[in-house]
């Protein structure tokens, strides 16, 4: 299975730790770090990896508190991750989000 592209991961609204990182223009290790002390609230580990997975309107939350700009992309994906989850991250029925 490959990896999905940036573009991908923006169209369903969540994101990895390199792309986060790619937006925001810091090592996917600062990202990896504010992760794991909490400052990005809702970022999840794949089960059974070391791999992230971080939901868009988490990081906007996270680049509001700390009053830094929003990147347009961001916003994008924060209006894709709606269209699919409810605001507990839960999917959507299909006929919800269609």
């Amino acid at each position: 299975m490959g990896r999905r592209s940036l573009k991908d991961n923006i169209d369903l609204g969540i994101l990895t730790t390199y792309n986060v990182a790619s937006i925001l223009n810091v090592s996917p290790i600062t990202v990896r770090r504010w992760l794991e002390s909490g400052m990005i609230p809702k970022g999840y580990l794949l089960p059974g990896t070391t791999e992230w997975r971080i939901p868009a309107p988490a990081i906007i939350s996270f680049l509001e508190t700390h009053k830094m700009s929003v990147p347009q992309q961001l916003v994008t994906a924060k209006d894709n991750y709606n269209r699919y989850y409810d605001q507990n991250g839960t999917p959507l029925e299909k006929s919800q989000s269609a």
